[in-house]
């Protein structure tokens, strides 16, 4: 967990006080509980923090506005996904993280972590975007994403950016075309659209190989499954 909170340091998700100024903290300054959780498929790490531990009678949760629901309905999604023959499924890096938070409010998205020993006081941080854990984070998600797709509805055709408002489940994007063709199609322009605002979609798994042989290596899982 060392490495991803230095990862943090380095890409602009957080910031060490301790070399920033912690004086300079705010009347709403809150530390927020975390762990690491390790996904045993990827060995990947994430920190999940706990914005709805409760200080001194109320958390940080208990302080944020009530989101409408912006996520469309899994359910939803997937009745769609079963329309075309052609399948494509894909995942947006770091979705949340993709999304800053206003400067004024950070200082409530506190956390401490050794930069050394733990023998040592812990250092002081604080995150500069949005994280999984906040009861408005998925709804500031969405919200971002879907105005990505409205913001370039005059560059990309009508049924790419459908794809981005009526196929995604919160970071998982999933449709079906009629042709191999439609596919590679919707999926490049997909990757550019997206791009337009910082997210990086990725991961992309298909039932056609073409499809993924359209698509960088480094963007797409090679999955070793016979479907026919």
């Amino acid at each position: 967990m060392q490495g991803l909170i230095n990862d943090y340091i380095v890409t602009g998700y957080a910031v060490d006080l301790s070399k920033e100024g912690a004086d300079s903290r705010s009347g709403h300054t809150r530390y927020l509980p975390h762990h690491g959780v390790i996904n045993p498929k990827r060995s990947k790490v994430h920190v999940v923090y706990d914005a709805a531990a409760e200080y001194q009678g109320t958390s940080l949760n208990q302080e944020l506005l009530q989101c409408p629901q912006l996520n469309n309905s899994l359910y939803g999604v997937l009745f769609q996904f079963r329309k075309g023959v052609v399948a494509v499924a894909s995942d947006l890096e770091s979705m949340f993280h993709g999304i800053g938070c206003a400067k004024e409010n950070t200082d409530a998205l506190g956390f401490f972590w050794w930069s050394g020993s733990m023998e040592e006081p812990p250092n002081d941080y604080k995150m500069t975007v949005n994280f999984f854990g906040n009861a408005d984070s998925t709804c500031i998600a969405s919200w971002a994403v879907q105005k990505t797709a409205r913001d370039n509805e005059s560059e990309f055709e009508r049924d790419v950016c459908k794809v981005v408002s009526n196929k995604f489940n919160v970071n998982d994007g999933l449709f079906s075309v009629p042709t191999t063709e439609q596919a590679v199609e919707m999926s490049l322009r997909l990757i550019k659209l997206l791009q337009r605002g910082s997210f990086r979609l990725t991961m992309f798994v298909s039932n056609v190989k073409k499809v993924l042989s359209a698509i960088s290596a480094e963007e797409r899982i090679m999955m070793k499954l016979n479907l026919d």
